[in-house]
């Protein structure tokens, strides 16, 4: 009820906060060859973010075990919460003071402390890499990613000249991955470091090859179903091979 009765400066600023995320997101993705609808999409957004900074998807499980955890005990003590905003009286057009305690949101602020600490670490690291993955490796640029988030990456990385580098977790670690290819429709980059970063990036040796995007997207099964290849016995191991598809690239 007290929510309904804000000003409507602040539902105007609490819009523009979210469209500016939004379509930072969106600009973000977009330059990074991922579909930028998905900035839409809850789980979505946080598994193209990922890949974006060339993280595991499964590493947007340290913000969404989190994040559901805090919204089921925002559940469970709703009422609690909404004790202490005070309510609007219809007759008198006064707000009347809630009457919750302190002592009542002890529990649930402990566990939305604990659950808050993974969420804001590993959204810092997420945002550095972000930096870097465009490009922007000063300490001043990750600082002003880091505290404006939002609006950094809109008008510094997202509608700025700033091109898309390489998703910097997988750089960084040696590992292969795809850029877009600006130049060839329906073609992606793939890079393949001879090694991990050691001192200057830019010093960092690299194969580069143009595959089709119909192919990149299935390297990550590709890879997968390698993976499982090497622990199968050496009867079962051939018989996948011989049944595995090849697929071809094009050296540049």
């Amino acid at each position: 009820e007290f929510i309904m009765h804000l000003s409507p400066g602040v539902w105007v600023a609490l819009i523009v906060l979210s469209f500016i995320g939004l379509v930072s997101q969106m600009s973000l993705y977009a330059k990074a060859g991922q579909p930028a609808i998905s900035a839409l999409v809850p789980v979505w957004n946080l598994m193209v973010f990922c890949k974006v900074v060339g993280r595991p998807v499964s590493h947007s499980l340290f913000l969404m075990v989190p994040g559901v955890i805090i919204m089921a005990v925002f559940g469970l003590y709703y009422g609690e919460f909404d004790s202490h905003f005070p309510t609007y009286d219809a007759v008198t057009g006064d707000l009347i003071p809630g009457h919750g305690t302190i002592g009542d949101l002890v529990v649930p602020l402990t566990v939305i402390g604990v659950c808050m600490i993974p969420i804001i670490v590993f959204m810092i690291y997420m945002f550095i890499e972000v930096c870097d993955s465009f490009g922007k490796h000063s300490v001043t640029d990750k600082v002003l990613c880091v505290v404006f988030n939002g609006v950094y990456v809109l008008f510094v990385l997202g509608v700025s000249e700033a091109m898309y580098e390489a998703p910097w977790w997988r750089k960084k670690r040696g590992l292969p991955y795809y850029i877009p290819d600006h130049k060839h429709k329906g073609k992606r980059i793939l890079v393949t470091p001879e090694g991990p970063i050691i001192g200057d990036p830019r010093n960092q040796k690299e194969k580069k090859e143009i595959v089709d995007d119909e192919v990149a997207a299935r390297v990550d099964a590709k890879t997968a179903s390698k993976e499982r290849i090497t622990s199968l016995p050496k009867e079962e191991r051939e018989t996948t091979k011989k049944e595995s598809i090849p697929y071809h690239c094009q050296a540049i």
